[in-house]
């Protein structure tokens, strides 16, 4: 992985006006991918996306781990029914 398509620990939490510790509990927890280069820990760029809505879920709602966990699951199975009832809706359009 390039390190100009990570994003500092550090810096994302200073941004975001929150504890690395979060960071951290979300990687311990496999919520999250942190990779450490030269000791210093990194978000990749293409996961900040979700990692902002786990750090909304939990400073806004007030969500644990635990709770971001399952909550991440729902969103995952709702995208996959979106897909299967779209791909249904398809089949029924080309036999009406």
């Amino acid at each position: 992985m390039e390190n100009n398509k990570l994003v500092l620990v550090q810096a994302f939490c200073v941004h975001h006006q929150i504890e690395p510790a979060f960071i951290e509990a979300l990687s311990e927890g496999g919520l999250v991918r942190v990779v450490e280069v030269e000791n210093s820990k990194y978000l990749p760029e293409e996961d900040l996306k979700e990692v902002e809505s786990m750090v909304s879920f939990h400073y806004e709602l007030g969500v644990n781990t635990e709770g971001i966990d399952v909550i991440r699951n729902l969103l995952t199975q709702i995208r996959q029914l979106q897909q299967e009832l779209k791909h249904a809706r398809l089949r029924l359009d080309f036999y009406s």
